[in-house]
């Protein structure tokens, strides 16, 4: 019953704090996302003008911008403006720190972010930032939701997407945003404009946020992450996965002797199932380790035979080869 208790509590002090942030006082003016294609790298570029009205939206002044091992972050330009319409702040090279970005439940991951503070001692103040991310490890060309903030509403947000003539792939919008096209120079243009976004609440048992707001993807037919890959059907894309998993669901020659020695005796299927599985909950943990490919490719089962610890993706393989030994 404490435990209930317990739950529930932490769980309306979360719903209270997330309507109390968005209440608090701040808008997204303009929030400007340009995404290119170049090579197999994508370019993202982002600009954001916020108003801060009072204190209690402070906590949108620092600023935190992730990016993963392998990608190129530049923070563009940083800025300041009172109530009159001047600069008083301009963000500074030193302004800039870099730190680790491990997210919660994961043990070490090679995520890092930018943070830097925007922050002003007179309301209402605006800040604007800009920042460029280039990534080669990408599967979707754009994945774009028109809140920066889930609790801060929005004036403004608009998507640019420039693809060559030669893309193959689609365009999947959902929500009211106002979409056009255009050719410049054997660029294919495309452009989202969503307005006058309302404050999201959270609400219990309500749709997940990414179903629940306007969004747009667009996905190439062909990829290249870790191997070349194809969205063109479930079929294909299971085919790449597939492929990252090959060769990986094989377990240690001692691993092997005590699979053989749990099951010596047992020819029920069924049974033999029930004992690897409790076999694999009573001597590993789940531990989520993401470094370089780690985020897609499992760790072999050999890795968790040795270690005895895994994220989701590496116990299922490991769970995957006793059967297969079995």
């Amino acid at each position: 019953m404490r435990t209930n208790s317990i739950i529930i509590i932490a769980f309306l002090l979360t719903w209270m704090n997330l309507n109390l942030r968005g209440q608090s006082g701040a808008e997204i003016i303009d929030y400007q996302t340009r995404i290119s294609v170049d090579r197999n790298d994508i370019v993202i570029d982002r600009k954001l003008i916020i108003q801060i009205n009072n204190h209690t939206s402070d906590w949108i002044a620092d600023i935190s911008v992730p990016f993963q091992d392998g990608d190129i972050l530049d923070i563009i330009d940083g800025t300041v403006i009172d109530n009159d319409g001047k600069v008083v702040r301009t963000l500074k090279k030193s302004d800039i720190k870099v730190v680790s970005d491990i997210s919660a439940g994961t043990f070490y991951e090679d995520r890092y972010c930018k943070q830097f503070s925007l922050f002003w001692k007179e309301y209402p103040y605006t800040i604007e930032y800009s920042y460029r991310t280039k990534s080669s490890k990408n599967i979707y060309v754009a994945r774009w939701y028109p809140y920066y903030y889930t609790t801060v509403p929005v004036h403004k947000a608009s998507l640019t997407v420039e693809l060559p003539q030669s893309f193959k792939g689609r365009l999947h919008q959902q929500g009211k945003l106002d979409f056009s096209a255009d050719t410049i120079n054997k660029t294919l243009v495309y452009t989202w404009i969503a307005k006058d976004l309302p404050l999201l609440r959270a609400e219990y048992l309500s749709k997940p946020f990414y179903e629940a707001v306007p969004h747009v993807f667009v996905v190439p037919d062909e990829f290249n992450y870790i191997e070349k890959g194809e969205l063109v059907t479930w079929q294909t894309f299971g085919s790449w996965v597939d492929r990252l998993n090959f060769g990986l669901d094989f377990l240690t020659f001692e691993e092997g002797k005590k699979v053989d020695a749990l099951l010596s005796g047992i020819s029920d299927p069924r049974e033999k199932i029930g004992i690897l599985y409790h076999y694999l909950q009573d001597h590993t943990r789940y531990v989520n380790i993401s470094i370089e490919v780690g985020g897609m490719k499992p760790y072999p089962a050999s890795y968790v035979c040795i270690n005895k610890y895994g994220d989701c993706k590496a116990l299922t393989i490991y769970m995957k080869a006793l059967l297969r030994h079995a």
